[in-house]
C-alpha cells in the first residue's frame, strides 16, 4: 500500500525534474571546470611567453659573451702582445695588453679581466687581484682543450662573494704547423648587474609571479639567481632531488612545458619549464595558483548561491504537483484491480490448455498453478502442489555435476527479466524419474509494471535428445571417414553405436556376393581390449559354420537374442572368444542382398525393437562410406607399387590432373622446392611453380596436349620452375599421359631432371671468361692509354696557366681537359670491372663514409628526388678504399635518378647480417659469414628479367646514345667482387629496383677518413726530386710541373740512368718518383736498389696500370704511395707534398 501511494505522483514528472536538476548541476560543474581551464591556459600562455622571452635574452647574452671570447681569442695583435709579454713580462710589454683589456671592460661592463698561464697561474689582473681562484678551473681546462671560448658556471668565492660568471678565451701561439695554447684571458662579469635584473623583471602586475634560473648540482637543485620571496638565495639555496613535487626538481628529471607543484615556499604554483640552449641551465616561470584562480573563485560562490535559490523554487513546485497527482491515482487503482481479476481468470484457462508444461508462482515462489502437462512431468497434481515452494515441486539438477540448480523463479525475481535454464538440466519427478528439460521463466507484471508472480514454461527433451544423438553419431562417422582408414572407420562406428545402445561387444563383417561366405573384418575397441582375444580378421568361411548370429543373412531382418545361453541351435565359441549373454545383429542391405552384418552384444538389459531400429538406421547410413572406402583401398593397393618407385627416384616426379592441379609430388621435388606435400597437392601447377613471364605459354601447351590427348611436341620439354623462396630451377621433363579403362585422361605424369647447377656453372664459366678477356684488354690498354691521356691533361693545364683567363682559347683548353678526364674515367671503370683498379683499402665505418657523401649525392640526383638515409645504429666496419664506396653510390644513385620520371625517392640503408650455409646454398656465388649490407633502392620504372640478366655486362645500357657508357653497374660489380663481396638485385617493371651489396664485416679498428686538404696547391721548399720515366714526354711534363712548384728536379729516362744519378749526387735526393712498369727493371726493384744507397729517401710510384708490381689484384701493398696516371698538377703537388711530409714508410716485403 505504501508503494501504491508513492506512485500517485507521475513518475515522468519526477524524472523530468530530477533530470533537469542533474543537468543543471552537471552543466554548472562543466562550466566551472571549463572556466578553470581557460584561466589555466591563459596563465600557461603568459608564463610560456615570459619564460621564452627570458630564455631568448639569456641565450643571446651567453652568445654575446662567447662572441667577446672569440674576438679576444682570434685577435692576432693581442696574441703577439701576449707572446712578447710571456717572453718578457715587463711593463712596456704589458701596457698594450692592459689598454685593450681596459677598453673591453668599459665597453662590455666586465668587473675584471685576467691573463693566466695554461696551468691557471694569474699573470695579469686589471684590478690587481692576483690570488688564484678555483671557480674558473673547469672552464679554463675546457677552453684550452677545445681551443674555443668557454663560459664558466655562475659561482662565488670567499674572496669574491658576489655571484659572477666568466668568459675564458684561449690564446694560441701563431708559430709552427700546429699552434699551441700559451694561456687564456678570463673576463669576469658580475651577474647582479645584468643577468639577475633580466631574470627578475616581470612586465605585468603580479604579487607572486617570478622566474627562476636553476641547474643540477649533484643530488640537489641549485638556484642561480636571487628570489622574489627569499633574499640571499643565489648560489646558496639547494633543494634535494627527492622533493619531486617542486617544479625546480621536475626540470632536471626531464619534465618540460606546463607543470603544477609546490615551490620553495611550500605554496601551490603553476609553472612553465624551459631549457636554456647550449647550457645545463633551466628557466622556471611560475605563479601562485591562488592568484591565478582568485577572480574566478569569487564568481563561483555567487553562482552557487543563485543555484541553491533556484533549487528551492523547483522543490516547492514539485511538492504541489505531487499532492494533486495522489488524489487521481487512488481512483485509477480501484478500477485496475477489478480488471486484473477478470484477466487472471481468462489467463488461467489458457495456461491449462497449452501443450507445454506451465507452472505459475507468486512473488514468494509458492506454486499457484500447474497445467496438466506439468502435472504429468512432475508427478504432482494441482491440489497437492498448491502453496508449496517451487523447489519442492519443480526439482531440477545439473546433468553434469548432479548439483541442485538454482530456481528460475529466484532469478526472475532478482533480475526482473526472462531467464532460461542452462543446458543439461534434469527434472526429477515425484517418483524419482529423471527427464532432460528445456524451459524459460518470465515475470508476471500488473498494469503498473510491478512483478506479482512468475510463470515457468518447460518441455520434455528426451526424444529430441535421442534424435540429436543419432544425428550427431551419423555426422561424426561421415566426417571421421574422410580422414581415416576403413578399419579405423568400422572401429569408430562400432564404438559409437555400442555406446548409444550400451553394448560393450560389437563386430562388423562383410558378406560376399554369393551370400554364402563371410569375411571377418572388425571389432569394437572394448571387444578387443576387454572381452575377446580370438584371432580371425580377414578370415573367409562358409555361413553354415557361423553361429546363430548369422541367421539374419538368410532372413534379411534383425535378430535379437536376449537369452543366448538357452538357444537350442547355438554353436560353440573359438578359444579366446567372449561369453555372449545377449546379442542384436542387423543386416546391411543393398539391391535386396545382404552385403554386411553389424552385431552388438551383452547389453546389461534386454535389447528392444527400438534398439534394432537405431542400429539398422546407423548401419545403413555408414554403408555408402564403407563401400567407398573399400573401393579406395583397392585402388590404393594397385597404385602403391608404382608410387613407391616414383616417390623414391632421385629425380623430380609430379602428376597433374586435366585441370593442371597437382595430384602427386615425390620426395625429390618437395625437397627441391621447399614445400610440403600437404601444401602442394591440389594447387594450380602454373600459378604456384611456373615463372610469370612464361606461365601463359606453358599453360597453353599443356591444355592443348590434354585436350587432344596427344603428347606430340610435349613428350620432352624444358622450362624453369620456382621454389618456395623464389629460386629458379631449370628442368628438362619427360612426360606421359595416364588413361583409365575407357580411354579417358586421368593425369599427366612428368619426370624431370634439374639442370640448374649445370646452367649456373656454365654461366659462371662464361662470366669468368668475359672477365678475363676484359681484364686483359683493360690491362693492356690502361698503361699506354693513361700515359697519352696524362700528356694531354698535363700540357693542357700548363697551357691554361700561360693564357689569360679572358682569352677565348681558355674555353678550348677546358674542353680538352674535360674530354681527357672523361676518357680517363672510362679506363678507370674498365679496370674496376676487371678488378684491376689500383686501390688503397683502409678500415672505415661504412655509415660515416656514406653520411659524408649525402650532400654530394643530393646535388647529383636533383631536388625533385627525395634521398632517405637509414643507417644501422652503431659502427658498420669494412675494409675498402673510400673512393670505391664513392664509385658504388654515385653509379647506383645516378642510375636510380635516371629511372625515376619526375618526383621519386631513393633510399640508402645499412645493416649487419650473417649469411648461413642454407642461404648460400640457394644463392650461387655467396659464401657464409658476417657481412655489412649496403642497400640502395628507388621508386623508379624498374627492370624486366631480360634487362636484369645483362645489367652487369660492360657497355650494356638502356639509355639513349650519348647518355651513358654502359660501365656504371659493371664498375659496381667489379668493385664488389674485388673486395670479396656479393651483390643481389631485385626489380620488377613499375615497382622500382633494390640493390643489396654484401661487404665482408671487418674486425679491425675503424680509422677515421682524413678531411680533404685545402683547395690551394701545396708548393715545394727547394727539395730535390728524382724522376724516373721511360716515356720522354711524360718525363718532361712532370719535370716541368715540379720545377714550377718550386722543387729541384733530377730526371732519368731509365733505371740505370737513375742509379748513376743517385750515386753522383749523394744524399741530396729527398724523393724518388718512378714509373712502375719500365723495361729492364720495374719501379719497385729500382726503389729497393736506391734505398740501399740512400735509406732516408722517400718513394712515390706512378703508373696507369700497376700490373701487380706494387699491388696484388689491384690492392696496394701496405705503406706504398701511389700517383695514378693521368694526373693533374694539383694531384702531383699533393702527392709529392704528402710523401715528403709523412716521412719514409716500409713498403718492401720483409
Amino acid at each position: 500500500m505504501m508503494k501504491s501511494e508513492g506512485s500517485a505522483f507521475p513518475r515522468w514528472m519526477t524524472m523530468v525534474l530530477g533530470a533537469a536538476l542533474l543537468a543543471l548541476l552537471a552543466g554548472g560543474a562543466v562550466f566551472y571546470r571549463s572556466q578553470e581551464r581557460v584561466l589555466q591556459h591563459a596563465a600557461e600562455d603568459r608564463l610560456v611567453s615570459m619564460g621564452s622571452l627570458k630564455v631568448d635574452q639569456i641565450d643571446a647574452w651567453r652568445k654575446e659573451r662567447l662572441g667577446d671570447g672569440a674576438l679576444v681569442a682570434g685577435n692576432p695583435f693581442l696574441a703577439d702582445g701576449i707572446t712578447r709579454f710571456m717572453a718578457d713580462p715587463s711593463q712596456e710589454n704589458a701596457k698594450d695588453i692592459q689598454a685593450f683589456f681596459r677598453t673591453l671592460m668599459i665597453n662590455q661592463h666586465y668587473t675584471d679581466i685576467l691573463l693566466t698561464s695554461p696551468e691557471g697561474r694569474i699573470l695579469m689582473s686589471m684590478t690587481g687581484n692576483m690570488e688564484p681562484n678555483s671557480g674558473y678551473a673547469e672552464g679554463l681546462a675546457e677552453a684550452l682543450q677545445s681551443r674555443k671560448p668557454a663560459l664558466t658556471q655562475l659561482h662565488m668565492e670567499e674572496q669574491n662573494p658576489v655571484p659572477h660568471i666568466s668568459v675564458i678565451a684561449p690564446i694560441l701561439s701563431r708559430d709552427g704547423y700546429r699552434p699551441h695554447a700559451m694561456g687564456a684571458v678570463i673576463m669576469i662579469f658580475n651577474a647582479s648587474k645584468f643577468l639577475y635584473p633580466l631574470i627578475q623583471t616581470w612586465p605585468t602586475l603580479s604579487k607572486t609571479a617570478e622566474t627562476l634560473l636553476i641547474r643540477r648540482d649533484g643530488d640537489h637543485v641549485l638556484f642561480l639567481n636571487d628570489l622574489r620571496h627569499q633574499t640571499g638565495a643565489a648560489l646558496k639555496l639547494r633543494i634535494p632531488l627527492t622533493r619531486t613535487d617542486l617544479p625546480a626538481v621536475m626540470t632536471v628529471q626531464g619534465e618540460k612545458g606546463m607543470v603544477r607543484g609546490t615551490d620553495y615556499r611550500g605554496v601551490q604554483v603553476l609553472a612553465v619549464i624551459l631549457p636554456v640552449p647550449d647550457s645545463d641551465w633551466f628557466m622556471v616561470a611560475k605563479e601562485d595558483e591562488e592568484e591565478v584562480y582568485a577572480v574566478w573563485r569569487f564568481r563561483s560562490i555567487l553562482m552557487l548561491m543563485l543555484w541553491l535559490g533556484f533549487m528551492a523554487v523547483i522543490g516547492a513546485i514539485w511538492l504541489a504537483v505531487r499532492e494533486r497527482g495522489r488524489k487521481i491515482h487512488y481512483k485509477e487503482l480501484f478500477d485496475s484491480e477489478a480488471r486484473l481479476r477478470a484477466s487472471n481468470e481468462r489467463h488461467s484457462v489458457t495456461l491449462k490448455g497449452i501443450g507445454d508444461a506451465v507452472i505459475a508462482t507468486d512473488v514468494q515462489g509458492r506454486v499457484e498453478l500447474l497445467n496438466p502437462v506439468a502435472e504429468a512431468l512432475t508427478g504432482w497434481n494441482h491440489e497437492e502442489a498448491w502453496g508449496k515452494p517451487l523447489e519442492e515441486v519443480f526439482h531440477i539438477i545439473s546433468e553434469e555435476t548432479r548439483e541442485i540448480s538454482e530456481s528460475p523463479v529466484a532469478k526472475v525475481l532478482r533480475h526482473g527479466l526472462v531467464v532460461g535454464l542452462a543446458n543439461h538440466t534434469l527434472l526429477i519427478a515425484k517418483n524419482g524419474e529423471e527427464r532432460p528439460i528445456a524451459d524459460s521463466a518470465a515475470p508476471i507484471r500488473n498494469n503498473l509494471g510491478e512483478i506479482t508472480g512468475v510463470v515457468l514454461v518447460f518441455r520434455d527433451r528426451t526424444e529430441e535428445r535421442w534424435q540429436n544423438r543419432l544425428n550427431q553419431v551419423r555426422l561424426t562417422l561421415v566426417e571421421y571417414a574422410s580422414t581415416h582408414s576403413l578399419d579405423d572407420l568400422l572401429t569408430k562406428a562400432l564404438d559409437e553405436i555400442g555406446a548409444l545402445v550400451d553394448s560393450p561387444i560389437g563386430f562388423y563383417h562383410f558378406v560376399d556376393a554369393d551370400q554364402r561366405t563371410l569375411s571377418l573384418q572388425q571389432w569394437s575397441t572394448r571387444t578387443q581390449q576387454e572381452f575377446c582375444q580370438a584371432q580371425g580378421r580377414g578370415t573367409h568361411y562358409d555361413i553354415d559354420q557361423a553361429g546363430v548370429w548369422a541367421d539374419c543373412v538368410g532372413t534379411g531382418k534383425p535378430i535379437l537374442h536376449n537369452d543366448y545361453a538357452s538357444l537350442p541351435n547355438r554353436k560353440g565359441m573359438p578359444d579366446g572368444h567372449a561369453e555372449v549373454i545377449r546379442e542384436l545383429v542387423v543386416p546391411v542391405m543393398k539391391n535386396d542382398k545382404v552385403v554386411a552384418i553389424l552385431g552388438l552384444g551383452n547389453k546389461p538389459c534386454d535389447y528392444t525393437e527400438k534398439d534394432a531400429e537405431t542400429v539398422a538406421f546407423l548401419a545403413d547410413v555408414i554403408w555408402p562410406v564403407v563401400e567407398q572406402k573399400r573401393a579406395e583401398n583397392a585402388l590404393i593397393g594397385s597404385e602403391r607399387k608404382w608410387r613407391n618407385i616414383l616417390v623414391n627416384i632421385p629425380q623430380i616426379g609430379i602428376s597433374l590432373n586435366p585441370r593442371g592441379q597437382i595430384t602427386f609430388a615425390n620426395r625429390h621435388f618437395l625437397q627441391l622446392t621447399g614445400w610440403t606435400e600437404e601444401e602442394v597437392l591440389g594447387q594450380d601447377w602454373f600459378e604456384r611453380f611456373i615463372p610469370p613471364e612464361i606461365q601463359e605459354d606453358i599453360r597453353r601447351v599443356f591444355f592443348e596436349t590434354v585436350s587432344n590427348e596427344n603428347l606430340s611436341g610435349f613428350s620432352i620439354h624444358e622450362n624453369e620452375i620456382l621454389s618456395r623462396k623464389g629460386k629458379r630451377h631449370h628442368v628438362v621433363w619427360s612426360n606421359a599421359l595416364s588413361l583409365d579403362a575407357h580411354g579417358n585422361l586421368l593425369d599427366l605424369t612428368c619426370i624431370g631432371v634439374d639442370l640448374s647447377e649445370r646452367k649456373a656453372l656454365e654461366a659462371q664459366l662464361n662470366q669468368a671468361q668475359r672477365m678475363e678477356s676484359v681484364g686483359r684488354l683493360a690491362g693492356g690498354v690502361a698503361h699506354d692509354f693513361n700515359n697519352m691521356l696524362g700528356v694531354i691533361l698535363g700540357y693542357a693545364e700548363l697551357a691554361m696557366d700561360k693564357v689569360a683567363p679572358s682569352d677565348s682559347i681558355q674555353g678550348d683548353l677546358q674542353e680538352i681537359l674535360n674530354a681527357t678526364k672523361r676518357s680517363a674515367e672510362v679506363v678507370r671503370q674498365l679496370l674496376a670491372f676487371a678488378r684491376k683498379q689500383t686501390i688503397a683499402p683502409r678500415s672505415l665505418d661504412l655509415n660515416e663514409t656514406v653520411e659524408g657523401m649525402l650532400k654530394m649525392l643530393r646535388r647529383v640526383i636533383g631536388e625533385d628526388i627525395d634521398l632517405a638515409w637509414l643507417p644501422e645504429p652503431g659502427v658498420c666496419p669494412v675494409r675498402m678504399d673510400p673512393s670505391q664506396i664513392d664509385q658504388i653510390l654515385v653509379n647506383l644513385c645516378v642510375n636510380a635518378r635516371d629511372a625515376i620520371a619526375g618526383v621519386g625517392k631513393i633510399t640508402i640503408e645499412t645493416d649487419r647480417v650473417t649469411l648461413d650455409q642454407e642461404y648460400c646454398a640457394s644463392h650461387p656465388g655467396f659464401a657464409p659469414g658476417d657481412f655489412i649490407l649496403l642497400v640502395v633502392s628507388d621508386s623508379g620504372c624498374g627492370m624486366d628479367k631480360a634487362t636484369l640478366d645483362c645489367i652487369f655486362e660492360p657497355f650494356f645500357t638502356t639509355k639513349g646514345v650519348g647518355e651513358g657508357t654502359g660501365l656504371g653497374l659493371a664498375t659496381v660489380y667489379g668493385i664488389v667482387k674485388q673486395n670479396n663481396g656479393f651483390i643481389n638485385v631485385y626489380s620488377e617493371p613499375e615497382k622500382g629496383s633494390v640493390f643489396r651489396i654484401y661487404l665482408t664485416r671487418h674486425e679491425g679498428k675503424v680509422v677515421a677518413i682524413p678531411e680533404e686538404s685545402a683547395s690551394s696547391i701545396p708548393r715545394g721548399q727547394g727539395e730535390t726530386v728524382l724522376i724516373v720515366e721511360d716515356e720522354e714526354v711524360i718525363l718532361l711534363l712532370i719535370k716541368t710541373m715540379l720545377e714550377k712548384l718550386g722543387y729541384t728536379v733530377l730526371s732519368a729516362n731509365s733505371p740505370d740512368e737513375a742509379m748513376a744519378l743517385a750515386r753522383e749526387v749523394g744524399d741530396r735526393i729527398h724523393l724518388l718518383i718512378t714509373d712502375v712498369v719500365m723495361p729492364g727493371m720495374n719501379g719497385r726493384d729500382l726503389a729497393e736498389q736506391l734505398l740501399l744507397l740512400h735509406p732516408e729517401i722517400q718513394v712515390l710510384f706512378m703508373s696507369g696500370y700497376t700490373a701487380n708490381v706494387i699491388a696484388h689484384h689491384g690492392v696496394l701493398d701496405e705503406g706504398v704511395r701511389f700517383l695514378q696516371k693521368p694526373f693533374s698538377m694539383k694531384s702531383v703537388a699533393v702527392k709529392v707534398r704528402e710523401a715528403l711530409d709523412e716521412g719514409r714508410k716500409t713498403y718492401v716485403d720483409p
